[in-house]
Parts: structure tokens; C-alpha cells; sequence
């Protein structure tokens, strides 16, 4: 893993943050809007990296609450005192009910540690409690900021997280989808992840792809361009479609199962997070996959 960002995107947008957590800074001619949050050991990076472009938002969005995309939200805060936190409906009450909480915890512990190791050094100690939600904006499908010039449209996105969100720019065709395709290793797999439910996830991969954008803004690994765009779509269907047969048509236990799964996703890039988070969501793919739903 090596550190080359931030990275323009267009005369009006640029990728931050580290190739594993990206952030994306759209610019209008009145305001800006960072899309994502990172993790809190990543705030720092993000900061000084704006500070180079000589650039700071009006807006920060919480893409979805779990804990690898909102930790940062608190840090940013406290250097963009002005800017204004955006999130989907029900997004605030999943990342302060108490089992989310202490989960996210000792994630960011996790996360931190292992980007230390990773060799990106964190300025700050890990989260010890949840985001303030003090402020934040709730943004409904549909929902629109006009940034001057150019227009932030948040899409609805469900059957990853609740409260998930994307983020369409129609003057540049960006659209920022965090993890609505799936976790992207950097070799370019995508690990499904339809944890609130599958026919959900399938539904916003067509509804997303809908938009043709040009640049398509991931969470993970991202962005792409071009041709990648719209191969990037038919990969994480694809997946989202195998593993769910895989896990229907699979003959033994759910303890077998499980470790098989995890043995297949716990490698690379996907080590940032806790075994036992991991394990969980192995635990919802199966559930998800063997539902109606």
C-alpha cells in the first residue's frame, strides 16, 4: 500500500484520504461538499492534504454509519467547525444505539492499529464514543444542494447499511456510491456486502448504474473511469449472484460455511477490520442469502 494521494479528478473534484479509505471533495462556485468521512486515524492526512489544495467543505456526508466510514466524522468537525454533516434516514439512530457503539469502538481501535502497521501513522488516538449528531442534516432520496454550478442529488441506496446514501453530480457525471457495488480489493475483486438485504442491493446496482456516470467514486481502491465503470457494475452483480447461490446450494454446516467464507474474504486489504466483524457479516451474507429478502 503506498500513499499517492490526494489525486484530481476533474477542474472541479479531486480523490483524498489513502487508497484503502477515499474521500472525494466536490467543489462548486459557492460550495463544496466532501463526500465520506474515513476513520478518525485518517483525519489528520485528509486535513493537510485540503490544506495543500487550499481547499475546506461547507458540507461533510456520511455516506452510511458503519464504522469505517464515519469515525472521521467528529475530527473533521472539529477543523471545519462551518461545515455542515449530512446523512441518509435512520443513519443516526444505527450509529448511536448501543450495540453499534461499542462495535465501532473496537473497530477504530483495530483500524488504527493496523494502518500503523501499514505504515500510515495516525496523529490521533482512536475513537472512545459515537459521532455527535448534533447538526446533522438529514437528506432523503431525491434531496438536492445546489454548490453553485453544479448540483449534489443523494440517492437512496439501500441493501448495504441502513441510512446508506450516494452522492450524483450530473454537470461532471460523478457518482459516489461508498460500498453500494461492494468492498473493492486492490487487485480489483469485489467482496459482496448485502447486509440489510439482497433483492435491495441488486435493485440499487441497476438504479445506480442508471445514472451513467463517468467516474465512479468507491469507497475502497476507487475511483474508476471509463470502461471500468461499467465493468465495475457487472463484477459486483455478478459476485453479489454467485456467493448467494454458492451459499444455497452449499451441503454442510453453517459453522462450515462460515469458515469457508472467511478463509476466502479475510486476506489482503480486508485484515483492517476485527475477525469477529468480519465473521458477523459473513453471518448476515448468509442470512440475507437464505431469506426471501
Amino acid at each position: 500500500m503506498s500513499d499517492t494521494y490526494p489525486a484530481q479528478l476533474t477542474e472541479q473534484s479531486w480523490v483524498l484520504g489513502i487508497p484503502l479509505f477515499n474521500l472525494y471533495f466536490i467543489r462548486g462556485k459557492k460550495a463544496s461538499i466532501l463526500v465520506e468521512t474515513g476513520i478518525s486515524s485518517i483525519v489528520d492526512i485528509v486535513a493537510g492534504q485540503m490544506e495543500k489544495l487550499g481547499i475546506s467543505p461547507d458540507f461533510i456526508v456520511v455516506t452510511h454509519p458503519h464504522s469505517d466510514h464515519i469515525t472521521g466524522l467528529d475530527g473533521l468537525r472539529s477543523i471545519y467547525p462551518h461545515a455542515v454533516p449530512i446523512a441518509g434516514p435512520g443513519s443516526v439512530e444505527f450509529f448511536t444505539h448501543p450495540k453499534a457503539v461499542q462495535a465501532m469502538i473496537s473497530e477504530d481501535i483495530h483500524m488504527t492499529d493496523r494502518l500503523n502497521h501499514w505504515g500510515f501513522k495516525s496523529t490521533r488516538p482512536p475513537v472512545t464514543r459515537p459521532p455527535s449528531r448534533t447538526g446533522i442534516k438529514i437528506m432523503a432520496d431525491g434531496s438536492e444542494l445546489d454548490l453553485g454550478g453544479i448540483t449534489a442529488q443523494f440517492i437512496e441506496t439501500k441493501g448495504h447499511s441502513p441510512g446508506s446514501i450516494s452522492v450524483f453530480i450530473p454537470e461532471i457525471k460523478l457518482l459516489a456510491v461508498s460500498d453500494a457495488l461492494g468492498f473493492r480489493y486492490s487487485d480489483g475483486r469485489f467482496t459482496p456486502v448485502f447486509f440489510t438485504g439482497f433483492k435491495d442491493y441488486l435493485q440499487s446496482l441497476e438504479h445506480l448504474k442508471s445514472f451513467h456516470p463517468e467516474i465512479l467514486c468507491l469507497g475502497h481502491q476507487g475511483p474508476l473511469t471509463g470502461k471500468a465503470v461499467d465493468q465495475a457494475f457487472i463484477n459486483a452483480k455478478n459476485t453479489a449472484v454467485e456467493l448467494k447461490n454458492h451459499i444455497q446450494s452449499f451441503k454442510g454446516s453453517m459453522d462450515q460455511l462460515t469458515n469457508e467464507l472467511f478463509k476466502e474474504f479475510y486476506q489482503d486489504e480486508f485484515r483492517v477490520y476485527t475477525r469477529e466483524n468480519i465473521f458477523n457479516c459473513i453471518r448476515l451474507l448468509i442470512k440475507r442469502s437464505r431469506s426471501n429478502n
